[in-house]
């Protein structure tokens, strides 16, 4: 079982914390590559520019370092006591052709040496002809069956390689089946040389079908992700975990990296960077060291991670890519291919963020705005309703004004209106944003409404002495309590639901955590962060909340919560 875990999301981005026998990796991260017979670092040094672990060549490492490396372990050898990922020698069949061990021998290997995340000898895909692709699939296939019994009971984790990626219909079989194997990660491989010519808007699709396929509880990994500009939009498509070597490779070729591209660092006359390595060194220091460029790449990769990691907690991982993508004209096809299909993301999105800016021609391509567009005009459809117009969105039901994505820019909207509206009902305005927010009204006419003192917003619903439900400030989203009942009524099951285990329904029914292993099933149509109820397998009402997860997360992760617990059957 994968010690892996989501804490946070935003688009199909995801913060997690995978558990590995020499400890733990939050993600989305980078490994920084170690050649181990070309050092521009030492580990040591990667590890003060924010590196949690490392990825290096156990081909190299059997073929010029054996003795050393068996003797010592390689967190020995390194000298790095995180996390330790090695490569099998693929890299190698790919640029040489051919390389001397076999798969059997590079995971015996691997083990003896005691690695943290190891890798198959699998078949990279080279060739762009057909047959060829589907021959270096099949073959890594039957090389990962082949390792099923070498690699079983192992504290290493092990990564399922997959290959084809220019067929998609070949990949998306060799995912399938890599998926049913006992992998503990999945890797995209064979993409070094796309990446090289700058051709990123071809990852997109091989993405796409491994978020489609792939188990959520498996981390996904990018082998030779690259340059730090394209990470923003690698981790919104659903990569964990990254591995490059472009810091040492940019350093001997004399490039100073950015968030926003490279430059010639022999041609530049001021340093534009703020990190440790560029506030305590001169320029023409760096110009002549290519270890201290070497540390200022890495510096700018890592910050680009914890930006990015900052962009999911605040939900501005779009907002990320939109300013990225004017950095380079790949980034900008890579971001057209990226929202022409956002079906794939859209489904792991948070149902609400703190905020929708219409900020540029993407921002229309946004899923929340796609979704916030879909409601309003189905909501618009059902019945006459009055309606204002705001940019950007056309015209909206004035009710939900207060609701996300609205209530951010509703309010200035109205002072600038000329023409008197009719004052809607704050009961009306709650009957509507049900609808918006469930599908379904289930606000009573003898529900008695609490505002806040302070803003004369509503805050709370109150039937019959009982709370019905909260109304979230930040969003108007309905927080359900006595409400859940009355959805439970109203619709069917297993919609809007997550069933539990019988070994959890005691627990939950106390207002205990509602833990992703003890799901039974789930509404296959959940969004995080959306109002849910949590029944036992006969659909008895037990609590309600609102999911931390999408659907597929909540049915395939085996750690972690899947939703809060807000209102329980005890309370009662």
């Amino acid at each position: 079982m994968t010690n892996f875990e989501i804490k946070s999301k935003d688009l199909g981005g995801r913060i997690g914390k995978l558990q590995t026998k020499q400890g733990e990796i939050e993600t989305p991260t980078v490994l920084p590559v170690i050649n181990p017979n070309k050092r521009t670092l030492e580990p040591a040094e990667i590890k003060e520019t924010g590196a949690q672990a490392l990825i290096t060549n156990a081909y190299i490492l059997k073929k010029d370092h054996l003795h050393e490396v068996m003797t010592k372990g390689i967190h020995n050898f390194l000298n790095f006591h995180g996390p330790i990922m090695t490569d099998s020698g693929a890299y190698q069949l790919m640029r040489y052709g051919e390389v001397e061990t076999t798969n059997k021998e590079i995971l015996e290997f691997q083990e003896k040496i005691n690695t943290d995340i190891g890798v198959i000898l699998d078949i990279p895909t080279q060739s762009k002809d057909r047959e060829e692709i589907q021959r270096t699939v099949e073959k890594t296939i039957k090389r990962s069956e082949e390792t099923q019994e070498q690699i079983k009971n192992k504290e290493t984790l092990y990564v399922g390689p997959l290959q084809g990626w220019r067929e998609p219909e070949l990949f998306r079989e060799c995912v399938k089946k890599q998926s049913k194997l006992n992998f503990d990660i999945h890797a995209l491989g064979s993409i070094v040389p796309t990446m090289e010519k700058y051709k990123y808007s071809k990852l997109i699709e091989p993405l796409r079908i491994i978020k489609e396929e792939a188990p959520e509880n498996r981390p996904i990994h990018l082998f030779g992700a690259g340059h730090p500009m394209l990470f923003p939009f690698l981790v919104a498509m659903g990569a964990d975990l990254l591995d490059s070597a472009a810091y040492s490779l940019y350093a001997d070729d004399g490039r100073y990296l950015t968030s926003r591209g490279t430059k010639k660092v022999k041609e530049m006359e001021y340093l534009p960077c703020n990190c440790p390595v560029c506030t305590e060194n001169e320029l023409k220091e760096i110009q002549e060291n290519k270890q201290k460029l070497a540390k200022h790449n890495l510096h700018v990769t890592f910050k680009e991670i914890r930006k990015i990691k900052q962009s999911i907690r605040e939900g501005t991982l779009y907002e990320l890519m939109e300013t990225r993508s004017r950095a380079h004209p790949s980034l900008k096809k890579l971001m057209d291919t990226l929202t022409s299909d956002m079906r794939t993301i859209e489904k792991r999105d948070p149902i609400t963020k703190k905020h929708l800016f219409i900020v540029s021609e993407y921002s229309e391509k946004r899923p929340d705005y796609k979704r916030a567009i879909k409601k309003s005009k189905q909501l618009t459809q059902e019945g006459k309703l009055e309606t204002t117009k705001i940019p950007g969105f056309g015209e909206v039901p004035r009710a939900l004004l207060e609701c996300y994505p609205y209530s951010h820019i509703g309010e200035e909207t109205l002072k600038e209106e000329k023409t008197p509206k009719t004052i809607v009902s704050d009961l009306k305005k709650l009957k509507i944003a049900s609808k918006y927010w469930l599908g379904i009204d289930i606000i009573p006419e003898d529900v008695e409404i609490k505002k806040s003192p302070k803003t004369g917003r509503i805050r709370k619903l109150v039937k019959e002495g009982e709370l019905y439900l909260v109304v979230r400030p930040s969003d108007h989203m309905f927080l359900l309590h006595g409400a859940a009942k009355k959805l439970h009524e109203e619709t069917e099951y297993p919609e809007q639901r997550i069933s539990m285990k019988d070994e959890a329904v005691e627990f939950v029914e106390k207002g205990k955590t509602v833990f992703n292993k003890f799901v039974e099933e789930v509404d296959p149509d959940l969004r995080p962060g959306e109002p849910v109820l949590i029944v036992d397998k006969n659909d008895k009402l037990l609590a309600s909340g609102e999911t931390y997860l999408c659907s597929k997360e909540i049915k395939e992760l085996e750690k972690g919560e899947a939703a809060k617990n807000r209102w329980h059957k005890e309370k009662t």
